[in-house]
């Protein structure tokens, strides 16, 4: 209590068959930090009582409202505000007859779950990073509240189509019958193929089924054991019986023998209108194979002189992907290029971006939600914080709470304390994150994302990461945050609890600039009833445009007067 307010610290543990009352004077705080995992931490020491080690069992997700009330002397008004946290760790003092209770808010729970087996759903929702912590909070019972920041965090990376002349351009040439049809060119094809004018067109010899091979026979593309490879291409019929189409990979050792049975993908149902029809398989090479056969086989021919077509097939490492080849225009995430001459050569494609690689879309076994998802968010320049009531948000380096702090030597300013400083890592005006990490393949990849402030940094910082790459940002991110570290001032109050972090705030002290900033840690003492926080700040002149009042613009100043010359 102080002279001018009167403040009540109760708590409580939360609990579905009545709320039980901590007893004894509560000793402690809570803090709220802007830069920090947990935003909410929390410290109470209660009294002890029989049964109540049982009913604060950390192990049992035990859960402590901490509930303020706060009544100012001056105006009668009272002001409650409670906080919702878990319990983490309790510690008995048996000589005291207390015990000591460490709070969290929830991130404390995205640390402590993790997958029990790889996931790969997140890439599913790469397209908006809203949608990928939706994804993660659900595993914890939460989500997000409606609005706020969202970006798209896609993954893009360099690809390559083994086939040489995919889609049939110009020849057939290498496309070759596998077996009970004839091939021909057919340029132009029915309308509507998925790229290019032309499509290799096949014949059937008899009923039964047929194989098209898009390469020539005892031909194929190079594997490596252990990798993943997926075959694919667009099929359609021509006034014929109900056909299905499935693509085959035989792999084979160096002197051409098979070294494990074909794998066969899932037959498609063929339309005789319209490409639609995409078939695949995705199979991993096994030792010892060097190359893989592919070919595509189609069922239902019931008679010589059946027609159909294939066209766009792929063969690329990895997962099945949008078709592609090097005649295809830039868009705008890809250059297309072929290797060697157009449709005679192998076809790649390369991100016109840094991106994400697809592997961080993986959430792998034992790894943590919050180590998983803090990743791709830093990319972003995103933070997720919840707060206090268990509300979730995504926060931007430029998010601002609602309100603000003022704080005035002789007013009500108790104590204050300023640091200035480049030691340690607090300050740095350039930044090198390095991702290290082993693919699908078991070799180790590695990327950087730096970013500099200036032309000539004069202090970098090094973060090595073990984890794929999320994409670029991260850097930049917390360089940009760095840049207004170094000086710090923390000042001690009388608490209106309605101080939140990221809130503006400036602070007069004696003799000194007018300091303006945004709160960084907010910190409430129960024992003293004081608050102290915690703020970069930067010297400002009184009359600067940041000092205007709250609903006040530059516009309100007289006609014809210059506000350069005014003073707030």
């Amino acid at each position: 209590m102080t002279a001018f307010s009167r403040h009540e610290v109760t708590a409580r543990v939360l609990d579905v068959a009545g709320d039980i009352p901590l007893a004894g004077d509560l000793a402690g705080g809570v803090s709220l930090d802007a830069s920090r995992l947990q935003h909410v931490q929390g410290q109470i020491t209660v009294a002890d009582r029989t049964g109540l080690l049982e009913q604060i069992d950390p192990r049992s997700s035990r859960r402590v409202s901490i509930d303020v009330s706060a009544t100012f002397l001056s105006s009668g008004a009272v002001r409650a505000r409670s906080f919702d946290l878990g319990i983490r760790e309790v510690t008995p003092n048996r000589s005291a007859g207390t015990v000591t209770l460490q709070l969290a808010s929830d991130e404390a729970l995205l640390e402590d779950f993790a997958q029990l087996e790889d996931d790969p759903t997140p890439r599913q929702h790469q397209a908006s990073v809203r949608a990928l912590t939706n994804y993660v909070l659900s595993k914890i019972g939460a989500t997000l509240q409606p609005g706020g920041p969202d970006a798209d965090v896609t993954a893009y990376w360099p690809l390559q189509n083994q086939l040489a002349n995919p889609s049939v351009e110009g020849a057939l040439t290498p496309w070759t019958a596998g077996g009970n049809c004839s091939l021909f060119f057919s340029s132009p094809t029915q309308p509507g193929n998925p790229a290019g004018i032309a499509a290799a067109g096949y014949q059937s010899i008899a009923a039964g089924q047929l194989a098209v091979v898009p390469n020539a026979l005892g031909s194929g593309p190079s594997v490596s054991p252990g990798k993943t490879y997926t075959l694919s291409a667009y099929g359609r019929r021509f006034i014929t019986p109900n056909r299905t189409m499935f693509a085959v990979i035989r792999w084979l050792d160096a002197s051409g023998i098979p070294v494990a049975p074909d794998v066969e993908g899932t037959p498609v149902a063929l339309s005789d209108g319209s490409w639609i029809a995409r078939c695949h398989v995705t199979a991993t090479a096994p030792a010892r194979a060097t190359r893989a056969e592919v070919f595509f086989r189609v069922n239902g021919s019931t008679a010589a002189g059946q027609i159909g077509y294939i066209d766009c097939a792929m063969f690329n490492e990895g997962e099945l992907q949008p078709y592609f080849d090097g005649s295809l225009p830039d868009d705008a995430h890809y250059a297309f290029n072929w290797a060697g001459e157009a449709n005679k050569s192998a076809s790649s494609r390369e991100p016109l971006h840094d991106a994400p690689v697809p592997e961080a879309f993986v959430w792998r076994a034992g790894t943590s939600a919050m180590d998983f998802l803090s990743t791709l968010l830093k990319a972003a320049g995103l933070r997720l914080v919840c707060d206090e009531r268990r509300r979730w948000t995504l926060r931007e380096a430029g998010y601002r709470a609602e309100g603000n702090q003022t704080y005035r030597h002789g007013v009500n300013i108790e104590t204050s304390d300023e640091r200035l400083s480049r030691e340690g890592d607090d300050w740095y005006d350039a930044a090198v994150y390095v991702y290290i990490w082993t693919d699908d393949a078991g070799i180790e990849q590695r990327r950087v994302d730096s970013f500099s402030a200036v032309p000539s940094p004069t202090k970098v910082r090094y973060v090595e990461v073990r984890t794929p790459y999320p994409g670029p940002g991260r850097a930049e991110h917390i360089v940009r945050r760095a840049l207004s570290r170094g000086r710090i001032l923390t000042v001690t109050t009388v608490p209106t609890w309605l101080e939140q972090t990221d809130q503006t705030l400036s602070i007069v002290l004696e003799g000194a600039p007018i300091q303006t900033g945004i709160a960084g840690t907010i910190a409430y003492n129960f024992d003293d009833d004081t608050m102290s926080v915690t703020s970069r700040t930067a010297d400002t002149p009184a009359a600067a445009w940041v000092l205007i009042p709250a609903g006040e613009t530059w516009n309100d100043s007289p006609s014809g007067a210059s506000w350069i010359e005014e003073v707030i």
